[in-house]
């Protein structure tokens, strides 16, 4: 709940080796950015640009849930007038996007992937930075659907069990 997973489906199955795929198909750990994958996109990339922009921190807490950050506590901000603004910036500034758009397109092209999956907490924002990450994708002239997982509150339960299928 708090990195970037991933998972490669071909044939209604998981592909964890072969020249398509990164090793166990993993991108966390994939080199971006003068890091890894999982400091781009994960909920330390969303706090940090808040703290950022803002000074603040970005952590929620929900009564009778774990705290939870990143994208989603954004999402949930910008509906919020006490942080709306702050939080609006840093979702619509385009920079999450593009940052997704350029890491994620080649790794779906280099599987030849139909359909790039968002699952996750990050789903939950994909109307706030999904407009900018479609314009670049259409701007480097790739063609790739994105779409939601089918069952978004199972997905990464379904994808562990898939793992011993």
């Amino acid at each position: 709940g708090t990195g970037v997973g991933s998972g490669f489906v071909a044939g209604r199955r998981l592909v964890t080796s072969g020249d398509e795929v990164p090793a166990n198909g993993w991108v966390y750990c994939l080199p971006f950015e003068g890091g890894i994958v999982d400091e781009a996109f994960s909920t330390r990339w969303v706090c940090g640009r808040y703290r950022e922009l803002t000074g603040q921190e970005i952590r929620v807490t929900i009564p009778g849930h774990f705290q939870r950050g990143g994208a989603p506590c954004a999402a949930d901000r910008v509906l919020s007038s006490r942080f709306g603004a702050a939080a609006a910036e840093l979702i619509r500034e385009g920079k999450f996007g593009n940052m997704l758009a350029a890491f994620a397109a080649p790794v779906a092209e280099r599987f030849r992937a139909d359909m790039l999956v968002l699952g996750g907490n990050i789903s939950r924002a994909y109307p706030l930075f999904g407009p900018a990450m479609e314009r670049r994708l259409e701007a480097d002239g790739h063609r790739i659907r994105i779409g939601p997982p089918a069952r978004p509150d199972h997905a990464a339960l379904i994808g562990a069990a898939s793992l011993f299928i």
